[in-house]
């Protein structure tokens, strides 16, 4: 988003003059910084593009507790949230058998090495943890997340939430946007931010 200020900043007066600019907000991922509508071929053009990509981590998916550790502190914020449950899978050793008491709420997970006990873990669900799934100059929100363990160790998380969290990132980049072009000494009156 940075970079598409600074594209705005510099390039905006040869457009602004000869053409309406917008910035789209499109989804969480993607900003686009387009020309109004033109009236005769019922077109605009595209002038410049913002996305983010770095988050990669497929929920739904089971990843061995190595590859989940990795994965999930690479992709998430590292909060207390985070923490709290990466010490708890970390109780997780190489096993030969493991006992789980599901509730569909609360997860007990018994591991056993050999005949010795390792660790009861109880693990809460949802778990809330913050992914870092837009634009970093955007507050990263918290959202809520199932997580499941299964025999491997494998892990897993299902997204808890009803997707509302992409409505609030897109209105956060509309704002975060709305607030660099009115603070550029309102040189860009001409730039419009739309959601």
């Amino acid at each position: 988003l940075t970079g598409l200020m600074d594209f705005i900043n510099n390039s905006a007066d040869d457009f602004v003059n000869s053409v309406k600019l917008l910035v789209l907000v499109e989804s969480e991922s993607k900003v686009q910084l387009i020309s109004g509508l033109d009236t005769t071929t019922r077109t605009r053009e595209t002038f410049a593009l913002a996305s983010y990509d770095h988050f990669d981590y497929r929920f739904g998916n089971f990843y061995d507790l190595e590859n989940f550790m990795i994965s999930s502190q690479a992709n998430f914020e590292f909060d207390e949230n985070l923490k709290s449950l990466l010490v708890k899978l970390s109780s997780i050793k190489d096993i030969q058998s493991q006992e789980v008491a599901d509730s569909g709420v609360t997860q007990n997970v018994t591991i056993k090495a050999g005949t010795t006990l390792v660790e009861t873990a109880k693990i809460e669900n949802p778990v809330v943890l913050t992914p870092k799934q837009t634009f970093p100059e955007i507050k990263q929100l918290e959202r809520k997340f199932i997580i499941r363990i299964r025999k491997g160790p494998e892990i897993a998380l299902f997204e808890a939430d009803t997707g509302m969290w992409k409505l609030q990132t897109k209105n956060a980049i509309g704002a975060w946007l709305t607030e660099k072009l009115s603070s550029e000494s309102n040189k860009h009156k001409g730039v419009e931010v739309i959601k």
